[in-house]
């Protein structure tokens, strides 16, 4: 997973040589950035934050419905990333994202394994 304006999608598969069954993700925060990087060979996107997270104080925020709309314009899978929690991930129901993109939940939590259990229900409910 890389950041859009590290460099071109397409260069980034070539420079890691990953074959066929490559899968390059990239953030994006924006139609036209979800939009270029589908263009340029993208597998998925990565977008958000669509909560406040203190885990990347410079990501982009977006809102549910700017989300719904980047899902809306592209043919490829969104990932939702930024501040999701066992509290809200269930606000991100209807959005037709692909997966959830997850640190803080998991990693400071008291029992990593249960709340990744919970948040994958949460999401396939």
């Amino acid at each position: 997973h890389r950041d859009l304006h590290s460099f071109p999608t397409r260069r980034s598969s070539d420079l890691f040589s990953v074959g066929p069954n490559k899968i390059v993700g990239v953030s994006a925060a924006t139609i036209d950035e979800a939009k270029k990087a589908e263009k340029d060979g993208a597998n998925y996107i990565g977008t958000g934050a669509v909560f406040p997270t203190a885990t990347k104080d410079d990501a982009p925020k977006i809102t549910k419905k700017d989300l719904k709309e980047i899902v809306e314009s592209i043919n490829i899978p969104v990932v939702a990333i930024g501040g999701i929690t066992l509290d809200n991930a269930s606000e991100l129901t209807n959005t037709g994202i692909k997966g959830l993109s997850v640190v803080s939940a998991i990693m400071s939590s008291d029992n990593p394994r249960e709340s990744a259990e919970k948040l994958l229900n949460i999401f396939n409910s």
